[in-house]
């Protein structure tokens, strides 16, 4: 099959502290992966290294309505291919402020 790896694994670790920080541990490993080249390679089969990626995320709820977030996805900034010659996305941070309603 093409695009799908021999092996995938999932997991997440979750974590409330005493003053009430949410973290969360996101952990993916996906093994070689086999895809089809393109026109700079004729098209031949390659094969796509495995990798590890881990997110992260935190919440702290402010008030009854409002939570801090803070999220950052690839933390160790991983370099890997999902797609021949596609490179996957560096790290990414994102916080803000949710309101609930």
């Amino acid at each position: 099959m093409v695009r799908v790896p021999r092996h995938a694994v999932t997991t997440s670790l979750n974590y409330v502290t005493k003053n009430k920080i949410n973290n969360s541990l996101l952990i993916r490993y996906k093994d070689e992966t086999r895809d089809y080249g393109n026109v700079n390679n004729s098209w031949a089969d390659v094969i796509l290294g495995a990798y590890t990626t881990v997110d992260y995320y935190g919440s702290y709820k402010l008030y009854d309505t409002f939570d801090l977030f803070l999220s950052v996805k690839n933390l160790f900034n991983e370099s890997y291919e999902q797609a021949w010659q596609y490179t996957g996305m560096d790290r990414t941070v994102n916080f803000g402020i949710k309101r609930s309603y």
